[in-house]
C-alpha cells in the first residue's frame, strides 16, 4: 500500500518543488537562449536578397512519364480462386 501513502506523501513534499524549480529554470534558460538568438539575426529586404541569389536555369514544362509496366506471364496471378 505505497500508493498515496505516507511515504509517497513524503517523496511528493520532497521532490515536487524541486521539480518545478528544474522546470521554471529550464523554460528562463531556454527563453534567454531564444532571446540571444534573436538578437543576432539580421533582416535584409527580400528584393535585396532576391537580386543576389543566383539564377536558376528553368525546369520543362511538361515532365518524364512513368514507363508502362506489366506483370509477366510466367509470375502467374498474384492470388487464386477459390
Amino acid at each position: 500500500h505505497l500508493c498515496n501513502g505516507p511515504f509517497h506523501k513524503h517523496l511528493q513534499d520532497l521532490f515536487i518543488p524541486l521539480v518545478v524549480r528544474y522546470i521554471d529554470l529550464m523554460e528562463t534558460s531556454i527563453a534567454q537562449s531564444i532571446h540571444r538568438g534573436f538578437e543576432q539575426e539580421t533582416w535584409q529586404s527580400v528584393k535585396l536578397l532576391a537580386n543576389n541569389l543566383p539564377k536558376v536555369p528553368s525546369l520543362p514544362l511538361t515532365l518524364p512519364q512513368m514507363p508502362s509496366f506489366s506483370v509477366p506471364a510466367w509470375i502467374g496471378p498474384l492470388y487464386e480462386n477459390t
